[in-house]
């Protein structure tokens, strides 16, 4: 009964939804049309490929009169692609679009992103669809049966990777874009692609042959480098990782990774990787650079959960309350899941699966489904605790207040704070305008290029790591003044203690803040070399600040 009802629905979604119409020409549509979300809530991607050159017309509405708008595509690239971003939209909102390529129709809908203050979502994950165009397939008609049922799923899909068995042209259009299923009730894998932005990362095997090169060409993502990048999704911030670009710590990905995770304030943060840290091993063992550098980063942001792949099978392991979902089993050959594994709670063999999140408000409920018959095989709740305290002492405290390390130097330093999601930490200079640190994890500052002999004033807080940023009161004022010109040790007098200083610096070279050589380089930052001009400098101020 229930594979009829999913017949039916697969049916009459597919007529209602995609209407893909191949009348008899000499042109037909090689791939798509499919989605992308570009990372605006006003926007939508389309993409379709032909077999030979044709101006196409893509129209979009409300309802399939297409009314909205429309536009005109010319084929870009070198191989008969087309693409156009709609603009303009609803957030939140459902669209019926419609693409024609000379007497070919190609019909599609979905919903465009939640408004940025949303607080309920529902989306859909899977992964490692390789060679298995079939199973893809079958996993395909699961994910349209889930939105027929809710139809609220018509969001986003998430694609851990390993989408096809190598970064080939043949392997690209037999395999994920396979048209053989393209006939009613059975074009599941088309419908799942015309009617929901497919968002994903790369795996492994998109290494293999021309590594990466084809599936950006299918898959053109607003990366920030290599193939990295982020977005968000109503309540919702999605990291998606590169595993085959260094994210180590102090790599140009981890460096961005940092950045990315720290700034959203998103309650619900994400991350999409392919080669999980925790899985239940059976073909691939742990990822343990995921271990090493991204589980702490995680840890210390917030992110609630880490989809991947890799493995052919059901898994999820929970490590520091952080789930580590292992979503393989989209059409790859099946693995085998291996028991006893370390923060391993759930394992599933040898079944086709998709995930199905559903947040509201504060709480998050996550489904693992049996492709084939709907059945729960998974579940679990997350429930979001807003971090609503700042770092403690609030107010902030000094730990060694301002001093004067030169005549245009000023070095300070915060009490160490403390708070379960990490501390950041600002200096302000109320003196003057352009001096404060920023927001940085260190305790300890300096202001440089001061004026001699000046007065300044500061205050320091800080603020936790949460996305709440709470953020501590400041401390109270602290005040310094700078040495005079040529006051090398801070004593109040140019003389000759401070010209032996001045002599032992002689000629040195690659002065630079903060030290400028002892401060011996008054010409600061002219030249980076104590010379004569330092010398001059020296000399306007002999024996200044001695009273007479």
């Amino acid at each position: 009964m229930y594979k009829k009802c999913v017949c039916l629905i697969s049916l009459v979604f597919l007529l209602g939804l995609l209407g893909m119409v191949d009348n008899a020409s000499a042109l037909a549509v090689r791939k798509g049309p499919y989605l992308i979300y570009p990372g605006n809530n006003t926007q939508m991607t389309v993409l379709w490929q032909l077999d030979s050159t044709s101006t196409c017309t893509l129209a979009w509405g409300l309802d399939t009169s297409y009314s909205t708008g429309s536009a005109n595509t010319t084929e870009y690239g070198s191989d008969y692609q087309h693409k156009y971003t709609i603009t303009g939209l609803t957030p939140g909102t459902k669209y019926y679009y419609l693409v024609t390529a000379g007497t070919i129709q190609s019909m599609g809908s979905f919903r465009t992103a939640p408004a940025a203050d949303a607080t309920s979502v529902k989306f859909l994950a899977y992964g490692d669809t390789r060679s298995g165009a079939g199973n893809h397939n079958s996993v395909c008609a699961g994910i349209n049966s889930a939105i027929a049922a809710d139809a609220a799923y018509q969001t986003m899909l998430l694609h851990v990777g390993d989408w096809v068995a190598a970064d080939a042209e043949d392997n690209w259009l037999l395999e994920y874009f396979n048209r053989s299923y393209r006939v009613a009730p059975s074009a599941d894998a088309l419908q799942t692609q015309a009617s929901l932005p497919i968002q994903g990362c790369m795996g492994n095997h998109e290494t293999v042959t021309t590594p990466g090169v084809v599936y950006t060409k299918y898959w053109p993502y607003p990366y920030v480098a290599a193939h990295y990048w982020s977005f968000d999704y109503g309540p919702v911030h999605i990291t998606v990782l590169d595993q085959y670009t260094p994210y180590t710590v102090g790599s140009d990905q981890y460096n961005w990774l940092v950045n990315d995770l720290s700034s959203s304030t998103k309650p619900w943060k994400f991350i999409l990787l392919h080669g999980p840290g925790w899985s239940a091993a059976g073909g691939h063992e742990n990822n343990t650079s995921v271990q090493t550098y991204i589980q702490p980063l995680c840890v210390q942001y917030g992110v609630q959960i880490v989809f991947g792949g890799h493995n052919h099978y059901y898994a999820r392991a929970v490590v520091d309350g952080i789930h580590h979902i292992t979503t393989g089993a989209a059409g790859a050959p099946f693995h085998t899941p291996l028991s006893g594994q370390p923060y391993v709670v759930v394992t599933v063999a040898s079944t086709l699966e998709f995930c199905k999140v559903d947040i509201v408000g504060d709480l998050l409920v996550f489904q693992a489904i049996k492709a084939s018959d709907g059945t729960v095989i998974d579940t679990f709740s997350i429930e979001y605790a807003p971090d609503t305290t700042p770092p403690d002492p609030n107010p902030m405290e000094w730990s060694s207040a301002p001093a004067a390390i030169g005549s245009t130097m000023i070095a300070m330093t915060a009490t160490t704070a403390t708070d379960t999601n990490g501390v950041e930490y600002f200096f302000h200079n109320t003196t003057i305008t352009g001096h404060d640190s920023g927001w940085q994890a260190g305790t300890t500052w300096t202001d440089t290029n001061l004026s001699p002999n000046t007065l300044y004033t500061y205050q320091v807080k800080a603020r936790d790591q949460s996305s709440s940023h709470n953020e501590t009161a400041y401390s109270t004022t602290a005040s310094e003044t700078t040495w005079i010109m040529g006051d090398l040790n801070g004593d109040g007098i140019v003389d000759l203690l401070d010209f032996a200083k001045f002599a032992a610096h002689w000629l040195e070279t690659g002065c630079s803040s903060p030290d400028w050589c002892g401060g011996a380089d008054l010409d600061q930052p002219a030249d980076g070399t104590v010379d004569f001009y330092d010398l001059e400098i020296f000399v306007e101020h002999w024996l200044d600040g001695l009273i007479f």
